[in-house]
């Protein structure tokens, strides 16, 4: 019942902002503390920096030029998994030593800087799912580091946050990373005119009747299944936390006058 209660609520048209009555959420595990938090995102920034550094530079992506290295999808994503780890965990250490009224669940608000995050995480959940979905069932597979690196370790990432992190989804977020489809779709038409040639062969726009039809695909049907399957596997993840973690909460005001439920404190499993 919770789960449906959960999902009907949704629908509702405030959902399309980025407010959220418990920003204590962005920061934190499901089922432990904001120190879990950091500690899982550790190993990964540098890991994510270093190999983006050694694919775009060092080993100079098979003797392609650096410019066209920064035009395929799958770096994108990369550089999107780059700055979404590192902006989660300066995000983190800001609540940490600067918003304990946050921490303790006592804020309602939602600062400007966890909007900017959780739109990068909306993003890149979906798009990074996406490229490993179009690589491994659409493209030649390659098994060498770099490819294992954009094509598998960044949906592990992802979906393992979504998992075990406390961030929300919501359904009606999904015109996020249709916002970001539709700015590479654009930025491959541009770049094709101008000279640059065709990134990929089902962008190719000299074939506009059949390359627009996979544009409406990607951007209308892909992207949104995609989202929404995000957004029931976070749902899940908070149904196994209600019943799995024990949560001290503590009852707040919000602007509107409404009595909400804050966690103040998580312990693990």
């Amino acid at each position: 019942m919770c789960c449906k209660e959960d999902v009907r609520k949704e629908f509702r048209l405030n959902n399309f902002g980025l407010s959220h009555n418990s920003p204590n959420r962005f920061s934190t595990l499901e089922c432990g503390p904001l120190l879990g938090h950091v500690i899982w995102l550790i190993p990964w920034i540098p890991y994510f920096w270093v190999t983006t550094v050694i694919d775009a530079t060092l080993l100079e992506y098979r003797g392609w030029q650096g410019a066209k290295w920064l035009t395929l999808l799958s770096n994108w994503d990369y550089i999107l998994l780059d700055i979404t780890s590192a902006m989660d965990m300066l995000c983190a250490i800001v609540i940490a030593c600067k918003r304990k009224d946050i921490v303790k669940g006592e804020c309602s608000e939602t600062p400007w800087y966890l909007k900017v995050l959780w739109i990068f995480y909306n993003v890149i959940n979906t798009v990074a799912i996406f490229v490993t979905l179009l690589y491994w069932t659409l493209l030649p597979p390659k098994h060498d580091h770099s490819s294992i690196n954009k094509h598998v370790v960044n949906s592990v990432f992802v979906i393992l946050g979504i998992c075990i992190t406390a961030k929300p989804i919501r359904l009606y977020h999904v015109y996020q990373p249709m916002v970001f489809a539709v700015i590479y779709l654009v930025f491959s038409v541009i770049y094709q005119n101008a000279g640059g040639g065709v990134i990929y062969k089902p962008l190719d726009w000299d074939t506009p009747g059949r390359t627009f039809g996979v544009a409406v695909g990607v951007v209308f049907v892909a992207v949104p299944i995609i989202h929404t399957f995000c957004f029931f596997l976070s749902k899940l993840r908070q149904l196994i936390g209600r019943n799995c973690c024990k949560r001290k909460t503590n009852e707040i005001k919000s602007n509107g006058g409404n009595t909400v439920k804050l966690i103040e404190e998580q312990t693990s499993f």
